[in-house]
């Protein structure tokens, strides 16, 4: 409603999109809470706000950069709900940005790059926290086990010892 007594909104999420992308200053926090929140407003906003991200998540970025490229733009919230909301659209525009005719496909399913996406998340999280104790943090194996069989059909991803993005 400001932004449309402003003069700066149409009242679609589009230009709302375009609007968030172009300013500079705003409150990272805010702009996480937003975009995990679950008003319809908010969540069709976030997938435009993903159309324009396809330099960084097209077929020459991995999935892990890509997170962390659209992780600086934006503080994730601290509730696991938001935050699933934002991994789930953030992998179905990973998934569109590299279909199987790209040059670099991403050739797994919509649901691996959700899973190994919040995957990151969480491991991020196990690393950096100073709640956790070094002797608790997670271990290159217990991440590759907690993501065996998250492809189709409970595939797991290829092995790489350790993972490129560990």
């Amino acid at each position: 409603v400001y932004l449309r007594g402003l003069g700066l909104w149409d009242g679609s999420a589009s230009e709302l999109a375009k609007w968030i992308h172009r300013q500079n200053g705003l409150s990272k926090r805010r702009i996480g809470e937003f975009f995990g929140g679950t008003h319809p407003i908010a969540q069709s906003t976030f997938d435009y706000y993903l159309e324009h991200c396809e330099s960084f998540l097209g077929p020459n970025v991995g999935l892990d950069e890509a997170l962390r490229i659209l992780l600086r733009q934006f503080r994730l919230p601290g509730e696991a709900q938001c935050i699933d909301r934002i991994m789930e659209r953030f992998a179905r525009a990973f998934k569109k940005a590299n279909p199987s005719h790209s040059s670099k496909p991403w050739p797994y399913s919509e649901d691996a790059a959700y899973v190994l996406a919040f995957s990151l998340v969480m491991l991020n999280t196990d690393l950096h926290s100073s709640s956790i104790k070094d002797t608790k943090r997670m271990s290159v194996d217990a991440f590759i086990h907690n993501n065996r069989g998250i492809d189709t059909g409970d595939s797991d991803l290829p092995d790489q010892n350790p993972p490129p993005f560990f």
